[in-house]
């Protein structure tokens, strides 16, 4: 079954189109940190080039293995009941292993037990943990050929299948997915299933973000948070750690969309300084945090745009200066912030919605920032860049009439959009039109 499953043309080998997706996605991920010349392997001892890094282990030296070794240590603890745990956690700082290391270490661990039946309970947790991997990586197909490969183990894995079923159709029908999940939490609860029952509740929160059910978000999340406090308290375990910060994460965001902004910053503050004590500045789970929180002021200025366009200019001006305090606090331009190009689409449409609500002069020393952060990180074709020069020098067009510094935007607006759509494309003569 599982050879059928992995691969649809019968003339490839089993399991090539799962190498392949770990290839791409190898080649995707950036390259791992330089051990430096002090640096041994935690298990052999010894010191070559071939070290590796990918937990949140911290120091010059910290937390560098070879690959290899740590394959071998892992098998060797493989028939303990929680064999996950060797191959997805480090001995040392008790983390999640994450980038190429982690992919390498489960694919690993996949490739010894992939031709065993679909009710080995190894080849289970080694397709689940390569499938979420995958999936997080956007080898989406590859996700789903894995977890399909291990669906007959319903006895091993209960409600986790129907979380990835519902994770499947919450786009088209969210109503679906939302029923299916609420028979999740209910016989996660029955069954006294705490992790389980966590993991349909935050999975529910997810399938609610898009609908815009904010109050509801916040009240499972409440709850949630309750009784995370009291399974977390001040537990090491990485598993309670995530759940601790998944839930912050979502009472910020719903604090946020819900015009609590006092309350949403607290809890992004809150899990911010938690991820950079835990795991350290640069670690991956600590730059998602940072991620997220972008992504939320994004999220906030498309609100405020929405409110204006539906003509609620005060609720859209609050949402707006919430919005810019923020980018004060955390200067969205620096250039050396890896989501400074989210921050500058966030800016961008905050710079529209200043103009809408009479305050041009502000849209234009925000659009002058959004042109000039594009200009250092040569990202001028950008579809956000072309709409911040339009809107930049439209705003200037209609307070100052033709001035030398809208023709100068709309001339390299033009060049832009001739090179990239040709003389005849709409957007090009819509630019030619206003620049004559």
């Amino acid at each position: 079954m599982h050879k059928r499953i992995c691969s649809e043309d019968p003339s490839m080998k089993p399991h090539v189109p799962i190498e392949m997706a770990v290839e791409r996605a190898l080649k995707r991920l950036p390259s791992q940190a330089t051990a430096p010349a002090d640096a041994t392997c935690y298990i052999c001892l010894d010191h070559d080039s071939k070290l590796v890094r990918g937990c949140a282990c911290r120091g010059d030296s910290a937390g560098f293995v070879h690959l290899e070794c740590l394959i071998e240590f892992a098998e060797r603890n493989e028939e303990d009941s929680m064999s996950h745990r060797s191959f997805g956690y480090c001995i040392n700082c008790k983390q999640k292993f994450t980038g190429a290391l982690a992919l390498q270490l489960v694919r690993r661990w996949w490739r010894r037990h992939r031709n065993e039946s679909v009710e080995s309970r190894h080849l289970g947790e080694s397709c689940n943990m390569l499938g979420a991997l995958l999936g997080s990586n956007d080898e989406d197909d590859a996700e789903e050929r894995l977890i399909d490969a291990v669906s007959n183990s319903s006895h091993f894995y209960g409600g986790r299948l129907e979380l990835k079923m519902a994770s499947r159709m919450a786009k088209e029908r969210p109503e679906e997915a939302l029923k299916l999940l609420d028979d999740v939490i209910s016989q996660a609860k029955q069954r006294g299933e705490r992790r389980l029952s966590f993991l349909a509740r935050h999975q529910y929160m997810s399938v609610l973000v898009p609908l815009g059910r904010y109050e509801e978000i916040l009240a499972l999340a409440t709850e949630c948070q309750e009784s995370v406090e009291t399974s977390c308290g001040d537990s090491s375990d990485a598993a309670l750690i995530e759940e601790k910060h998944a839930i912050l994460h979502m009472l910020a965001f719903a604090y946020g969309m819900l015009g609590r902004f006092d309350e949403s910053k607290r809890a992004f503050d809150e899990l911010l300084a938690a991820g950079t004590r835990i795991y350290g500045s640069e670690h991956n789970m600590t730059r998602t945090y940072f991620a997220k929180r972008a992504h939320l002021s994004r999220t906030m200025a498309e609100k405020a745009q929405d409110l204006v366009y539906r003509e609620d200019l005060a609720n859209g001006a609050r949402y707006l200066d919430a919005v810019l305090v923020e980018s004060k606090a955390c200067d969205f331009f620096d250039a050396k912030d890896p989501n400074v190009q989210i921050n500058c689409e966030t800016m961008t449409v905050a710079a529209n919605v200043l103009e809408i609500l009479g305050r041009p002069q502000e849209s234009m020393a925000l659009g002058r920032l959004c042109i000039q952060s594009a200009r250092e990180r040569e990202d001028l074709d950008s579809e956000t860049n072309q709409t911040c020069m339009w809107n930049y020098a439209r705003t200037d067009f209609d307070l100052h009439g033709p001035t030398k510094e809208s023709n100068v935007v709309l001339a390299a607006l033009l060049s832009i959009r001739t090179r990239l759509y040709g003389p005849d494309a709409p957007q090009t003569k819509e630019t030619e039109s206003l620049f004559m």
